[in-house]
Parts: structure tokens; C-alpha cells; sequence
């Protein structure tokens, strides 16, 4: 289902079945045509949480300028990846992906594609395999 977003605080809710809570592994895609960094130069593409954990892939261009990142709160340190600097360009399709995996080192992986290239893993300038278990981020 195609969805025409407005700019304005644009959200589409999968609800919070019991199905969709604590999984690992994860991998998120979707194809993404960025005409804005978001609020305050970050823009949501996927966030699940609750009162005491949250994760989430996003736009970003505040600290890492025009990229991709992805954090998943965790008991001691959260898991994290930023992807390089200028990794995304506005008003162009592009294709993102996330790995997560509770068990394993790197626990995140980030991947980037646009139409007329190969999906292939992005450079990064922070990935952090976080400590400690995934908090649940089951409903409140």
C-alpha cells in the first residue's frame, strides 16, 4: 500500500501485537525517498518502544551529516551504527536495510542501496556491539 505522507508528524502504527516484541534477529528494510532530514535533522524510518527501550533506524543529519543509523537499547551499552558521512542524498530513491542479532559480533550491520547500484554494506563511523541483553521492548 503506497501512503503520501505530508510533512506533518507522518506515521504509520503496526501496533503493538505480541508478535512484533522482542525479536532478535532483526533486519529492517524499506525503500526511502528522503526530501527532508525530519524534525530536528533526524528523521524516523522504523522506532519500536516503550518506556524503557527503544530502537529504531533513522535519517540523520546532525552529527554524522546525511547518513544512516540505527541504536537498540540494552542493558549496559546500548548497540549502535552510524553509517559514513554523505552516505544519503535528499530527492534521490534509496534502499536501507538493518541487521541486528543479540548474540553476535558485529551485532549491527547497516546496508545501503540506491536504484542504480548494488545493496551493499555501508562504512561506518561508529558501530558499537553494546553489552548486556536487549531490554524488552514489549507493549506497555
Amino acid at each position: 500500500m503506497a501512503r503520501n505522507f505530508d510533512g506533518v508528524d507522518d506515521v504509520i502504527n503496526l501496533g503493538s501485537d505480541i508478535s512484533l516484541d522482542d525479536l532478535t534477529p532483526i533486519t529492517i528494510c524499506a525503500w526511502i525517498y528522503p526530501e527532508g532530514w525530519g524534525e530536528g535533522s533526524t528523521g524516523n524510518i522504523y522506532v519500536k518502544q516503550n518506556l524503557s527501550n527503544k530502537y529504531g533506524l533513522r535519517v540523520n543529519n546532525v552529527a554524522i551529516t546525511a547518513g544512516l543509523e540505527f541504536s537498540r537499547a540494552q542493558a549496559t551499552v546500548d548497540a549502535s551504527a552510524q553509517s559514513a558521512i554523505n552516505t544519503l542524498a535528499l530527492n534521490q530513491w534509496w534502499f536501507v536495510a538493518v541487521t541486528y542479532r543479540s548474540s553476535a559480533s558485529p551485532r549491527v550491520q547497516l546496508y545501503i542501496g540506491a536504484p542504480s547500484a548494488l545493496v551493499t554494506e555501508t562504512t561506518y563511523t561508529t558501530q558499537v556491539d553494546g553489552s548486556g541483553s536487549p531490554g524488552s521492548d514489549g507493549a506497555v
